[in-house]
């Protein structure tokens, strides 16, 4: 203990999974936070873990450099890219997702998120076929149907059930929720449901359209647990289905989003997305509202264009279409062969330049975006420590533009 009086921090927000809790009441002493009230086991270990950092505030290629040394560098880099790439961006706020989109568009750079090959499926049956959808605060408040479909948020979103689903008291219901689930084996989730739908692996597609079937009163050809179930979401006043990220093909998540389509007639059903940690639905919000695209956005032309099979970075990086990398946020492995700028929390050894960045949410603000996309303000819980991701990208961009950037 520091001996300085305790700092409280009411109204934190947890970043640890997608349910962004935000009434966490946080404790810090000195530069260590030593208490997360109400969080869970996921959020006090991403509020309580060690970030007093032995790395030095800028690198290059594991050499502790002046700041000065360290951007320069990196701006020779992506001045002198033919093919650059920025990459990341996921557990970064909207304030940085913006300026990264703008370097992107200046350099001519591929922009793309280190979440999009699991988020393109149901990005993909969303601009097809559409999604119904609601507030998490609406289905708290008036769903008397949950339904579960393969995921377990007992063990992942511990808290959901308690603040917004099947736990949770409703202003506007006169009796308890109903607790659906689907699954192909037996959870913690299934145990706590009403009705547990079992299903064998690789059959979703086909049980959704089945149950689509049943929802529109056709004769299907359907055993009589699964008539049972369909049963059940047709006498919903008001549901709300749950799903995982990258959980299927695009046609899985057009057959589940036609689902909760058709189920709105005489009733309103939403189906909603558990989320990932970090400001993932943040960041395909910004590259859709400034590119046009959610993921996977090219400015090579001189406008934005994006055709994922071509322009992901997946599949840039495979092909070695790729001359420099501009990390934002956490990362998995480096490139072979490829220079790398990484503006992170924990900066790897290899990178060829890094720039050690705050975190955000614990000593970093901004913005950020639910599951739901309700937006909300983060409220850090220690006082900065390092620079912030977006002043990174701010010094970046006024030296690549000759001019000062707002961070």
């Amino acid at each position: 203990m520091s001996g300085d009086p305790l700092v409280i921090i009411s109204d934190a927000i947890c970043l640890g999974c997608g349910c962004l809790c935000d009434d966490i009441t946080v404790e810090v002493d000195g530069d260590t936070v030593t208490e997360a009230r109400r969080a869970c086991s996921i959020g006090r270990s991403w509020f309580m873990a060690n970030r007093v950092s032995a790395l030095a505030e800028a690198t290059i290629e594991g050499r502790a450099v002046s700041t000065d040394e360290a951007l320069d560098r990196a701006v020779t880099l992506l001045t002198k890219a033919r093919a650059p790439l920025v990459l990341g961006l996921a557990d970064a706020s909207v304030e940085t997702v913006r300026l990264a989109v703008a370097l992107a568009d200046h350099l001519g750079a591929l922009i793309d998120l280190t979440h999009a090959d699991a988020a393109l499926p149901q990005l993909q049956a969303f601009q097809r076929v559409g999604r119904v959808t609601a507030s998490l605060g609406e289905v708290r408040e008036r769903a008397d149907t949950v339904v579960f479909w393969q995921c377990d948020p007992v063990r992942t979103h511990p808290r959901h059930l308690e603040r917004y689903s099947a736990d949770s008291t409703g202003r506007f219901l006169n009796q308890g929720r109903v607790l659906l689930a689907a699954d192909t084996e037996a959870t913690a989730t299934t145990t706590l449901a009403h009705h547990f739908l079992k299903f064998d692996a690789g059959q979703s597609y086909e049980l959704l359209k089945t149950l689509k079937g049943l929802a529109r009163g056709k004769d299907m050809d359907a055993d009589e647990p699964t008539r049972s179930w369909a049963e059940h979401l047709k006498a919903a006043r008001y549901g709300a289905l749950f799903y995982p990220t990258g959980l299927g093909d695009s046609a899985f998540y057009e057959a589940l989003f036609s689902l909760v389509r058709d189920l709105n007639d005489g009733r309103r059903f939403a189906a909603l997305p558990l989320g990932g940690p970090g400001n993932s639905v943040g960041a395909e919000a910004v590259l859709a509202w400034q590119t046009g695209f959610p993921t996977a956005v090219d400015f090579a032309s001189g406008a934005p264009r994006s055709f994922p099979p071509e322009t992901s970075a997946t599949t840039r990086l495979q092909r070695g279409e790729v001359d420099v990398v501009l990390f934002v946020g956490k990362i998995g492995p480096l490139p072979i062969d490829v220079p790398s700028i990484v503006v992170a929390p924990d900066v790897p050894p290899e990178a060829t330049v890094g720039l050690v960045s705050g975190t955000l949410g614990i000593d970093e603000g901004g913005t950020v975006a639910r599951a739901d996309g309700v937006w909300l303000s983060l409220r850090p819980a220690l006082p900065a420590m390092r620079p912030t991701a977006r002043e990174w990208l701010a010094m970046l961009s006024g030296r690549i533009l000759g001019e000062r950037t707002t961070p």
